[in-house]
């Protein structure tokens, strides 16, 4: 069996280490002690050989063990540092021949073969391999983990990719991936290669891949071409494979991918389990859901700064303004509460923080505890017609009648979490393609936050009462449609994957998962995650 195909995530290697390391991404020297000592088996990213050594090589012919470790220190994880104190990659020195059989066989799933790559890391002319590198997401990593962890793996085990984008800027980032896109699929169509994007982002670089995708998609059917993962007289095309890094605030996706592999007692790191899955890991169909718009809606203005902080500056002017029809997303949809957050702690200020912005600019909203003003209904699966939500009733005595009606979140969810620790749908299971609902009435900001804070403990909070889920043993969601009767644009905010939409008064989105089979995304996940489904 080829070695991507075994499961490259055991916690049961031996303590390994070398007692002399050099930091490969500063200076690209290696180790030269006698590497056995003392590094921990849970920093292990792969055993790569060196020349001659998959040749059967003589006796100075070995492997290098590449291990990454990252700083706790929270100055190392400042904005922008170019010191790679962030992360550390190191390489020491391995021969089978030189070390008990026991360390050879716990090494042997974690060992690449140049001539067995996976097929997402296929040699060039056989398949494009696109980096791209979103400079401004997260904490600004993105940068120092390319230059310092990614590139120097892939140059080890012989992977030269044809493009390296450090994008920087919202135009930036759009243009890339709108040409990665266009490329993508006017190679699919002609039967040239295929492509691998590798993003070093956040949940937002993907809603960007897969809007291109879908825009590309609809030029197809404008044309007379095949669009989406349908199919053509040719046959099926084959869609892009990406592999996914969690550089950007949330990392809802690549989370609640992993979150099997995090619950193994000295679990790896994120940052390990991604590069185990770049180099070892599967590509399969990720599902996807669709929303879609009314005739007003528009791309959200971010929030305005200084006081008056979560208000808008007015609305942009007409050549700002970009028309929304739909958004193809494979994390999560949501109005009131969760969207408005989002959309509020989108500043700079905020975002240096990584994902304890939103605790930040929470304290507002919970204060507001903003009773929303929209029409639920819900079409479940099997059934012709659609039927008003139910929202769980509300015991407050300063709301009014009207108000106790009224939502205070609804998210629609592919995945188990928004964080890796925040388990907002705990009945989800990583690829299972099941939207699933979270929903409660205008609580008082205590209780909100009560109901949040439960969110962190596994996911508690779908046993409160005040709480709608559709967990297992509920009716299936097929479709969502919310009718939104706000008057003020700031409460009219609507997220999909990280993306804002602003929908005008009476304006609506409905919510529907995409047809298997039509996925426009193939994502390489641990063959771990696999076998455990």
């Amino acid at each position: 069996m080829a070695a991507h195909a075994m499961n490259p995530n055991t916690n049961d290697l031996p303590r390994l280490a070398a007692s002399s390391r050099d930091d490969l991404g500063a200076t690209g020297n290696r180790d030269t002690a006698d590497p056995v000592t003392s590094f921990k088996s849970e920093e292990v990213v792969a055993v790569i050989p060196q020349s001659g050594a998959e040749n059967g090589g003589g006796e100075g012919a070995g492997y290098l063990i590449y291990t990454l470790s990252e700083s706790t220190d929270p100055a190392a994880a400042s904005e922008g540092s170019e010191s790679g104190a962030r992360f550390r990659l190191r390489a020491v020195p391995y021969s089978p021949s030189q070390h008990p059989r026991h360390l050879t066989a716990a090494l042997s799933p974690l060992t690449l073969r140049r001539t067995a790559l996976p097929p997402h890391l296929a040699p060039r002319g056989r398949r494009r391999i696109h980096v791209l590198v979103f400079k401004g997401a997260g904490l600004r990593l993105a940068s120092e983990f390319c230059s310092g962890v990614l590139r120097p793996l892939l140059e080890a085990a012989g992977v030269v990719p044809d493009e390296v984008a450090e994008l920087d800027g919202a135009q930036a980032v759009s243009a890339a991936v709108r040409r990665l896109a266009r490329e993508a699929r006017e190679a699919s169509a002609s039967g040239g290669t295929e492509a691998t994007v590798v993003l070093l982002s956040g949940d937002g670089g993907l809603v960007e891949l897969l809007s291109a995708l879908d825009r590309e998609a609809e030029r197809d059917q404008e044309t007379g071409g095949s669009s989406g993962g349908g199919g053509s007289a040719g046959g099926r095309r084959a869609p892009p494979t990406v592999v996914l890094f969690p550089l950007g605030t949330g990392n809802a996706l690549f989370h609640s991918l992993h979150k099997p592999l995090y619950e193994a007692h000295g679990a790896p790191s994120p940052f390990v389990l991604a590069l185990r899955s770049l180099f070892f890991g599967t590509a399969v169909p990720l599902p996807t859901f669709r929303a879609s718009f009314s005739s007003g809606a528009r791309l959200a203005a971010a929030p305005g700064g200084g006081e008056g902080e979560g208000e808008h500056d007015g609305p942009a002017p007409p050549e700002e303004q970009h028309p929304v029809r739909h958004l193809v997303g494979a994390v999560v949809a949501s109005y009131g509460f969760h969207a408005s957050l989002v959309w509020a702690s989108d500043t700079p200020e905020h975002r240096v923080h990584g994902d304890k912005r939103f605790g930040m600019a929470a304290a507002e909203l919970l204060h507001e505890a903003h009773a929303y003003d929209a029409e639920v209904q819900v079409r479940w699966k099997g059934a012709e017609g659609f039927a008003p939500l139910r929202i769980p009733p509300v015991d407050d005595e300063n709301k009014d009648e009207t108000s106790r009606q009224r939502l205070a979140y609804l998210l629609l969810a592919l995945v188990s979490n928004l964080e890796k620790t925040f388990t907002i749908s705990p009945a989800s299971r990583p690829l299972d393609g099941v939207l699933r609902g979270v929903w409660f009435g205008a609580l008082d900001g205590k209780r909100t936050m009560d109901i949040m804070t439960k969110a962190y403990q596994r996911g508690a909070h779908v046993e409160m009462p005040e709480v709608g889920y559709t967990g297992d043993g509920s009716p299936e969601l097929d479709e969502v449609r919310v009718v939104v009767r706000e008057e003020e644009a700031r409460w009219r905010k609507i997220c999909v994957d990280g993306t804002i939409v602003e929908v005008e008064k009476d304006g609506w989105v409905v919510v529907k998962r995409e047809d298997k089979g039509r996925e426009m995304l193939n994502v390489v996940v641990n063959g771990a995650v696999l076998s455990r489904r």
